[in-house]
């Protein structure tokens, strides 16, 4: 058993997917959906930056690959935007 399971035993990952991480809660019975808002972790369930969801999807390796997709989509949307501003502008 990992340190991740031992210190939150009832949440696991049910999955990653490009831009979330989704986790199961056995106390709420509930999944649990982690993204990234304005380049903050944030918790759909909580509606929070900061909760034992935030915390557990902080201490999983898996945050890192999401963060990393989340960070390469707003790269590739800043370059979208300023090559529609040299076309708009001439």
């Amino acid at each position: 058993m990992d340190f991740v399971s031992q210190w939150q035993p009832h949440m696991s990952i049910m999955g990653v997917q490009e831009e979330h991480l989704v986790l199961f809660d056995k106390k709420r019975n509930e999944s649990v959906d982690i993204s990234f808002v304005e380049s903050k972790v944030y918790c759909r369930l909580d509606k929070s930056h900061d909760c034992e969801h935030i915390n557990f999807a902080l201490a999983t390796p898996q945050l890192g690959l999401i963060w990393a997709n989340y960070k390469k989509k707003q790269q590739q949307q800043q370059l979208k935007k300023e090559r529609e501003e040299r076309k708009a502008s001439g």
